[in-house]
């Protein structure tokens, strides 16, 4: 005995299927459509805002500047920090002269600590420690010469007071001469 298609349970399974494939087809059709003008939105959208100043300061609510990003005497970038009173102050900068400089300084011009450091033909680094108002410093530095480096520690108790300057020559001898001068003597062979 035949039976109609529609009252067939395959057919009517089939029917069904047939059904949910095309809603599927639907919602797939919706959720590309909408990914692809997500996408094309996205990549039209507006450009990136730039920001451009040649100083942003820090300041508290309070008023005092705490720091600034700013360009320095020469054009240079730097980023110093203070304390509320100007006690303390920190300074990152580089230019195209030394190379790059850390600057911490305290009460106002007293004790400081520098660090430079510089690359292509004027290679060196340099650490150097300074007293209340200069007065008097120490210097670690490092530069390369026609041989191989030289590593220097300068030591003076004041900006018009002779320093001392302790390096070693090609042979490897330890050398004491007047801070600044060329030449010097040796003391200490260093094998």
């Amino acid at each position: 005995m035949d039976t109609p298609a529609q009252d067939h349970p395959l057919a009517a399974r089939v029917a069904r299927l047939e059904r949910e494939i095309r809603l599927m087809k639907r919602i797939g059709g919706v959720v590309f459509g909408a990914a692809a003008l997500v996408g094309l939105t996205a990549q039209f959208g507006p450009p990136p805002r730039v920001l451009e100043a040649e100083r942003f300061v820090l300041r508290s609510a309070r008023g005092p500047v705490l720091g600034a990003f700013e360009l320095g005497a020469l054009g240079q970038p730097q980023l110093r920090l203070q304390t509320r009173d100007s006690a303390v102050s920190a300074t990152l900068g580089v230019d195209g002269i030394t190379g790059s400089t850390l600057r911490l300084d305290s009460d106002h011009g007293g004790s400081v600590l520098e660090l430079d450091a510089a690359t292509g033909t004027g290679t060196y680094a340099t650490l150097r420690l300074r007293g209340r108002h200069r007065e008097g410093w120490a210097e670690l530095s490092w530069r390369p010469d026609a041989i191989g480096a030289v590593a220097a520690l300068s030591l003076s108790s004041g900006e018009k007071s002779p320093g001392l300057t302790m390096a070693t020559d090609d042979s490897g001898a330890l050398v004491l001469s007047p801070y600044g001068a060329l030449g010097g003597h040796k003391i200490i062979p260093v094998r």
